[in-house]
């Protein structure tokens, strides 16, 4: 069956329907074929034929479930097919125990964990199985080894509500279901009233989800520590998300290459894979902030445009595309399509760092302090860049004590933005031999600095008023001299 077909006879497109330039059996395809994996994984999975849609056919094909369990076993109703497993490492959302007998408890735990998922599913590089039911979880089930091989799955969450007269303590785990260590757990305290309660269900899931799934969280380092080193020739769609994770968190150069070689050939594997493309973009669009040329941006927009098409709801692309008006210093424009990706997912610590620093240099400071403050709270796995705006808003009203703090954070001396601030700030106080050594380790890491710097650091700032005030504390502190 040819995409013009479908297009023409279900969809109703005209007979000259182009498949390049409108998109939507692909999409449509894409959405039943997840749809298909979703039943199989939490209805489905006794059935006794498996329908799936091969990626980049159209056709659907119909297979024997061999995996189907004897009816006897209670808990196999939420046994997966083969067809239906998870790309990447799942996480299983099992119900949060309770007192027996508590039916206020039991309800409210029930709308924890459904809150939790939807939470969880925002983060659309991570594959969320559940809530389960409490059926499904009985004997050895309840173990998370056993939970990890039914759907293969890396990692399961799992909790417990404690309810008194007026509080209530939520304790959270992570077990990684392969060493059956557990990798994070919490306990969050709250008020027991209606409203409260309501509302602080509400926050507890959005911090864990940011926590767990942010890609400076706790889930993309606990895989990186086990998978970033490995050689296996069986590459997987999921393992460019990790080399993208990996770059994120270290910055290198030899990371970012990896990086983008592993989304290229993710994106040849999977083309209607909306945030593999969203990722390649975003990867394109930070090469052009650190000097590539324009037609790396073009990459880069016509990537996230493509996402877009394939999900109107990715937050990744609608963030990398809103950096396109920004490097041409189209204000408004920016500021609008920004707060767009934000409002996608305002549980995204990582975008929600971007959008602040990126919002404040175009001149929105308090807007983008309450959105890094906000990005700090809900993932305290923060890096240090996050205080860079901190450092802006500091050093351009003249605080220059409070800014060096603040650069001291950065903490990345193998990028050349940590010698950067320090060196401009040393320089406005005067400490000149310190001064001179952050400048020699600035030109050690970008020896070019002199011609290259002003056009690095109007990418990254905005504006020419941001860029000379930094510049400026560079010649105090011996930039001309010291070079």
């Amino acid at each position: 069956i040819k995409q013009y077909t479908i297009a023409v006879k279900a969809f109703g497109r005209p007979t000259d329907f182009n498949p390049r330039s409108d998109p939507i059996v692909r999409i449509e395809a894409g959405r039943l074929r997840r749809g298909l994996g979703r039943y199989y994984h939490l209805y489905g999975s006794n059935d006794p034929i498996v329908i799936d849609i091969p990626t980049g056919a159209y056709i659907p094909t119909f297979k024997a479930n061999e995996t189907v369990a004897p009816a006897s076993d209670e808990a196999s109703a939420s046994l997966p097919s083969p067809a239906a497993l998870p790309q990447g490492p799942a996480i299983v959302v099992t119900p949060f125990e309770t007192a027996l007998n508590d039916d206020a408890q039991r309800y409210f735990a029930d709308g924890l964990a459904e809150q939790m998922v939807v939470a969880l599913n925002r983060f659309h590089h991570l594959p969320v199985i559940g809530p389960l039911r409490r059926e499904a979880i009985k004997g050895d089930f309840a173990v998370p080894g056993m939970l990890g091989r039914r759907y293969q799955a890396q990692f399961v969450l799992s909790g417990r509500i404690h309810k008194f007269a007026d509080t209530v303590k939520i304790m959270v785990r992570l077990t990684d279901t392969q060493t059956g260590a557990v990798v994070w757990s919490d306990v969050f305290d709250g008020q027991t009233s209606a409203a409260e309660l309501f509302l602080f269900g509400e926050e507890v899931t959005n911090q864990i989800a940011a926590t767990l799934a942010d890609t400076y969280g706790v889930i993309p380092r606990a895989i990186l520590r086990r998978t970033i080193h490995s050689r296996s020739d069986d590459f997987r769609v999921f393992d460019a998300v990790i080399r993208y994770s990996h770059f994120m968190i270290t910055g290198t150069e030899e990371a970012a290459n990896q990086a983008i070689g592993a989304l290229e050939q993710a994106v040849t594997l999977d083309p209607d894979n909306a945030m593999i493309k969203a990722l390649l973009a975003d990867m394109y669009s930070m090469m052009y902030q650190y000097g590539a040329d324009e037609a790396t941006l073009a990459q880069s927009e016509r990537l996230a445009k493509q996402a877009i098409l394939l999900d109107p709801q990715c937050q990744h692309a609608h963030f990398v595309l809103a950096f396109n008006p920004f490097f041409r210093g189209e204000r408004e424009r920016f500021i609008r399509e920004m707060r767009q990706a934000v409002r996608l997912n305002p549980n995204n610590a990582m975008v929600l760092a971007f959008a602040g620093l990126h919002l404040g240099t175009a001149g929105e400071w308090d807007e983008g302090r309450e959105l890094m403050k906000k990005a700090m709270i809900l993932n305290p796995h923060y890096p240090g860049w996050y205080h860079s705006l901190n450092f802006l808003m500091a050093y351009r009203q003249g605080n220059y004590e409070e800014a060096l703090a603040e650069a001291h954070k950065f903490n990345r001396p193998d990028l050349f933005w940590d010698p950067l601030i320090r060196a401009a700030t040393l320089g406005q106080l005067g400490r000149t031999k310190e001064a001179g050594a952050a400048i020699r380790e600035l030109l050690a890491l970008k020896p070019d600095f002199l011609s290259t710097g002003r056009t690095l650091m109007y990418r990254a700032l905005f504006s020419d008023e941001n860029v000379d005030m930094l510049l400026a504390g560079l010649y105090k502190a011996g930039l001309d001299t010291v070079a």
